[in-house]
């Protein structure tokens, strides 16, 4: 009896210590972290910020000793800003390259047209993407490191209520999926506000005029023009289409393009001339803030320093949204102690307030994967085109 109860009492401890080498191997020998951003096509000027922000962040933490002790190896895969080509890179990065998880892709429909084979692969991922449609049904081990466009809505519309004090509200965005969803959250946003919602108006994603689109809008006479572009390029369209036309309407811009100010001003000098744009509360000052030395600051000196001349070419803050992403993994995969994609959602969820990032405090939950959804994570700012020597942006509401 005696013998067999040490039978099985070292069956248990072999059967442990098998259970314990599988675990371990759970974070593979060398992390193969794929990218999905736009090599090529025409979103390749702006998706060259977050790219770079992956690649630093990689040499770093390579540099450092990798992942769990791992190397991390970066397989890139390039979207063309065309969702068909994403979804066949993405079976080629998910198939014959075996990537354990992904960043990116950079854009919401292209997000959300990869979402069912991510689901089917169960691969943990993180993007650049704001549409609301990016549920955790829709996308199940999915986040984002952007703030959704309902959260920016609401500070867009609340800034031309309480400061601009509008009673009505137009919208003209490109023909992406934040904007999409963005418009139905202002519609929203201005019933809640007892404003009148008066029109709306799409233009194609990287855009050659937008002038029939603001001439129409202009013959509805709101106060206020909401304006959510996705490219720098799109977004000077905009402001010199309504410069052109003499409308002197009173303009809110979201969506992002507040820090894409070098490929804006070469479209249009004076694209952010007296416009406010949503910011990241933690990327902004007030008047009375002492000149800091934050960690975008530190960030941005050693951004300068990996992209050399690239630098002047590249909008630093995206870089720092996928930086960051890249670094919620190595968290994750860390703490985890696995490359598992619902492993890492379910960590995720439970502990991405603890992740240290440049961006600012995260948060998430098993029904928001949004890392910014806190309405407060989002400021107004103005003269994005001219921030402070540290970096940060002047803020006009809520100091």
């Amino acid at each position: 009896m005696n013998r067999r109860k040490l039978l099985v009492v070292a069956v248990a401890a072999a059967f442990a210590t098998t259970l314990s080498i599988q675990a371990g191997a759970q974070v593979p020998d060398r992390i193969r972290m794929g990218m999905l951003g736009a090599i090529s096509g025409p979103g390749a000027a702006t998706d060259a910020s977050v790219i770079t922000g992956v690649k630093q962040a990689v040499k770093e933490i390579n540099d450092a000793g990798g992942i769990a002790g791992k190397p991390i190896d970066l397989i890139i895969g390039d979207s063309q800003s065309d969702p068909t080509a994403s979804v066949n890179d993405v079976r080629r990065l998910l198939g014959p390259e075996k990537i354990h998880v992904l960043v990116g892709p950079f854009s919401s429909q292209i997000t959300l047209a990869v979402a069912p084979i991510l689901n089917q692969s169960k691969m943990a991922s993180i993007s650049t993407s704001g549409s609301t449609a990016l549920t955790p049904q829709v996308s199940n081990y999915h986040f984002s490191i952007i703030p959704s466009s309902d959260v920016q809505v609401v500070a867009m519309v609340n800034y031309a209520v309480d400061v601009l004090k509008a009673k009505s509200v137009a919208w003209i965005g490109d023909n992406g999926g934040q904007a999409k969803t963005g418009v139905e959250a202002a519609k929203v946003q201005a019933k809640a506000r007892n404003i009148a919602f008066l029109g709306e108006q799409e233009f194609p994603f990287r855009a050659s005029d937008v002038t029939p689109q603001m001439l129409n809008l202009k013959r509805l006479n709101p106060d206020v023009l909401l304006m959510w572009p996705s490219t720098g390029e799109d977004h000077a369209l905009v402001i010199k289409a309504r410069d052109d036309l003499g409308w002197n309407v009173k303009t809110v811009n979201g969506g992002g393009t507040a820090v894409q100010v070098p490929s804006a001003v070469k479209v249009y000098k004076d694209a952010f001339k007296d416009l406010p744009s949503t910011m990241l509360t933690s990327w902004t000052y007030c008047p009375n803030d002492a000149m800091g030395s934050g960690d975008l600051v530190k960030y941005k000196d050693r951004l300068k320093a990996f992209a050399g001349a690239d630098y002047t070419r590249i909008a630093p803050n995206y870089s720092a949204w996928t930086y960051d992403a890249v670094y919620v993994f190595k968290a994750a995969i860390e703490g985890a102690k696995s490359v598992d994609g619902p492993t890492l959602t379910k960590w995720i969820e439970a502990n991405a307030n603890k992740v240290k990032t440049v961006s600012g405090v995260l948060a998430a939950s098993p029904s928001n994967h949004f890392l910014f959804s806190d309405p407060k994570a989002i400021a107004m700012v103005v003269e994005t085109d001219k921030p402070r020597a540290d970096g940060y942006y002047k803020r006009v509401s809520g100091c």
